[in-house]
Formats: structure tokens, C-alpha cells, sequence
């Protein structure tokens, strides 16, 4: 699996371009998207990887993340399937001005030197090839344009926004490994989270359920008693 980040010479590209799949000197700009450097990503609905995110609507989020587009010369003579496991919709762009990003701190597509979507966010391959002995073996990668969305600090603070992207990596690496039956959605996991309450508010909890409380619900209690005796 391959991790990339926009505007990061990584030195796999020629590595990654032999297989049909060239990382784009840009960061993606989404226009649906409420942070418009996390772009929202459609999954393929037929791959292994990717199937079940796209029956269970389930999101991976991505920030500032790079395009993968094919390789403009087709590949002759050789036995290579490509699926773009996570692309965007054409409302989307690769940026290719960082300091528009940077400094500016807006954007504006270039129809010069930016790239219109649909753009491909992952990219699984898969080859065939046979020896001259006679021998087939396969070649088989996933790249994707963002490494964030593993990082042990994001997953950590936001497990369950972030378990998506996680399960498209493990189900990345089952993939690879031809281990089908583990390509699979987990079970979701639940958040921590603690009520940090002050003094004032820990009186205000304790005056409302051992006083205010009480006296509503007597309250309540006469008042219906009265109702009925007046009658």
C-alpha cells in the first residue's frame, strides 16, 4: 500500500507510473465538501475493498490529499487492471498553486493548470504476467493520495469518525494478501467521552436533582390532589 501527500516528492512515482498509476503534483479541492481540502470521496461499488462502504454509505475521510490519474501513454501488451477505489465527483479539482493555499488562503480553479474531476483519491491494480517457463504470478498494489487518515494521533482522538479509515486499510492490505474473507466493516467502535463540569455546575446538577426535582414533582402531586377533592 502506498501512502502518498500532496506536494511531497516521495520518489515512487516512476515506481507507481509502470503500474498505471501517476501521482499528481496538486492537493484535491472539493466544493461539496464542508472543509474543501477534505474532499468526499464515492467508492467503487464492485471492488472488494470498497463495496461494502459504498452499500452502507460510509464515509473516509481524507485531508489534503493528491489525485492519481492514469498514465496518459497506454500500457500495451500487458495484462493490467486499474480500479479507482475513491474518486470525487466533477465538482472537485487538483490545486496545483500551494501558495494560493498557503498564503492566500483561497482557491480558485485554473482551467490552464489545474485538473477538472472526477479525480481518482485511490488505486488499486492488478497483473498478470507469465514467465517464459510458463510460470503466472500477479502483481498487486493500492496507492492513495493521503497518509492522514492512519495516523495513530487522528485515529486515536476521533475513533469513531476515523474507524472508516482504518477498515479501508486493513481491507487494502487483506486485499493484497488474497486474504478475502477478512475484507470485512468491524464492528464500530464507541467514543470515550468525559463531562468536564466546574463547581457552579456541579452545585447547579446537585441543587436541580435533590431539590428543584423533588419539589416539582410534590408539587405536581398536590396539585392534582386538590384538583380531585375540589370536585
Amino acid at each position: 500500500v502506498f501512502l502518498l501527500e500532496p506536494f511531497v516528492k516521495s520518489g515512487l512515482d516512476d515506481t507507481l507510473r509502470k503500474w498505471n498509476m501517476s501521482p499528481d503534483d496538486n492537493v484535491v479541492i472539493d466544493s461539496r465538501s464542508a472543509d474543501s481540502l477534505a474532499p468526499i470521496p464515492l467508492f467503487d461499488p464492485l471492488h472488494e475493498i470498497t463495496r461494502d462502504f459504498r452499500k452502507q454509505n460510509l464515509p473516509v475521510v481524507l485531508i489534503q490529499a493528491k489525485s492519481i490519474s492514469r498514465v496518459e501513454k497506454p500500457l500495451k501488451d500487458r495484462q493490467l487492471s486499474r480500479w479507482n477505489l475513491m474518486e470525487t465527483t466533477d465538482k472537485a479539482w487538483g490545486e496545483t498553486d500551494l501558495d494560493m493555499i498557503t498564503k492566500q488562503g483561497k482557491v480558485k480553479m485554473d482551467k490552464d493548470a489545474d485538473k477538472q474531476g472526477p479525480l481518482a483519491l485511490a488505486a488499486a491494480i492488478r497483473e498478470e504476467k507469465v514467465t517464459k517457463d510458463g510460470l503466472k504470478f500477479e502483481t498487486m498494489a493500492v496507492a492513495v493520495g493521503d497518509s492522514d487518515f492512519v495516523k495513530n494521533d487522528v485515529m486515536n482522538g476521533y475513533p469513531s469518525v476515523w474507524q472508516t479509515g482504518a477498515e479501508f486499510f486493513m481491507n487494502s492490505i487483506n486485499w493484497l494478501l488474497k486474504e478475502k474473507q477478512k475484507i470485512a466493516l468491524r464492528p464500530k467502535q464507541s467514543d470515550m467521552r468525559t463531562l468536564m463540569l466546574t463547581d457552579a455546575d456541579k452545585r447547579a446538577v446537585v441543587l436541580i436533582s435533590l431539590v428543584v426535582t423533588p419539589l416539582l414533582i410534590t408539587a405536581a402531586g398536590a396539585f392534582v390532589w386538590w384538583k380531585r377533592r375540589a370536585r
